[in-house]
């Protein structure tokens, strides 16, 4: 069945129905803002099954491991090719590697992220051998892929124009044909945000983003990061991965963002004295138990 819900329920469909006719079918939408993000919900549903995986108990690791097989499986018949490359890049390091080593996978793609418009500016950089990667197994989306870079590269060029603050909205970043028609097609979140507030906004938009993992880089060099913490450094690294030809930084994105920085701001530095960190690990007990409302917190619960 094509994708319809929304216009019998609502009334209403997001944006062009053509973009969800992929290989002879239709890619799935289930009310979301488009197909794209349940591609993205999907990824992130499979990396933190693995989570579970390795953090739970026994019964808890197979059920959650075939839960992550399953739901990869949904994945692939999704008609989202790039939640699937992405998701074949991340699982196995999620999977398979330690919770230090995800969080040093997660500081060097966010560097790369924000860095991404001046590596852009040198060289092709890595998305070049991902068009040819993708046209080994879909010449039809490779040639898709083509297009965006094309629309990137001159997108960019105009962005240069004005490197410092960008354009602005209304659309200024935007390429026109002498009649005011709009041409360029803008897809990736990092070429929208670069072109409208240039460098300032795009280093403060998405460093926002990075600097918890910075943050949590250097608490892992003192102590022992749970799992599900470097599950979570994992989706935000597939999150940056996704967002270069997507827009796709979702609400549950900011979730997870807003998780890390938690856990980085609650990160007790061995250098403090004993009742320093005790200090520090009461007020953390005392946000946790917030969602619970005061009288429900550790130090006011009734015996």
């Amino acid at each position: 069945m094509s994708p319809q819900l929304n216009n019998w329920i609502y009334g209403y469909f997001p944006h062009s129905w053509l973009q969800h006719l992929r290989g002879g079918g239709y890619r799935p939408i289930v009310f979301l803002n488009h197909g794209l993000w349940v591609g993205f919900f999907l990824l992130i549903a499979v990396l933190a099954a693995i989570g579970v995986a390795r953090d739970g108990t026994r019964m808890q690791r197979g059920m959650a491991l075939l839960g992550a097989v399953w739901i990869f499986l949904v994945l692939s018949i999704s008609h989202n090719l790039g939640a699937f490359l992405v998701a074949l890049l991340t699982a196995p390091a999620a999977l398979l590697f330690p919770v230090r080593g995800q969080i040093r996978i997660a500081v060097l793609v966010g560097l790369i992220f924000l860095s991404y418009p001046m590596i852009k500016q040198v060289t092709l950089g890595p998305v070049e051998q991902f068009r040819q990667a993708v046209a080994a197994v879909a010449p039809d989306r490779a040639a898709s892929l083509g297009v965006r870079l094309s629309n990137e590269e001159q997108l960019l060029n105009r962005a240069n124009l004005k490197p410092a603050f960008g354009w602005g909205g209304w659309g200024r970043q935007m390429i026109y044909n002498d009649y005011g028609r709009r041409l360029s097609v803008v897809d990736g979140l990092w070429i929208i945000q670069f072109g409208k507030t240039g460098w300032l906004g795009y280093l403060s938009y998405f460093g926002l983003l990075v600097v918890p993992l910075l943050f949590l880089r250097r608490a892992a060099r003192r102590k022992e990061i749970p799992i599900a913490t470097g599950t979570l450094a994992m989706i935000a690294a597939a999150n940056f991965i996704y967002m270069i030809p997507n827009a796709t930084l979702t609400p549950v994105s900011m979730l997870i963002f807003g998780a890390l920085a938690g856990m980085a701001q609650f990160d007790t530095a061995d250098k403090g004295t004993p009742a320093a960190s005790a200090a520090t690990e009461q007020r953390s007990r005392e946000v946790r138990y917030t969602r619970f409302g005061a009288d429900r917190s550790p130090q006011y619960r009734r015996s």
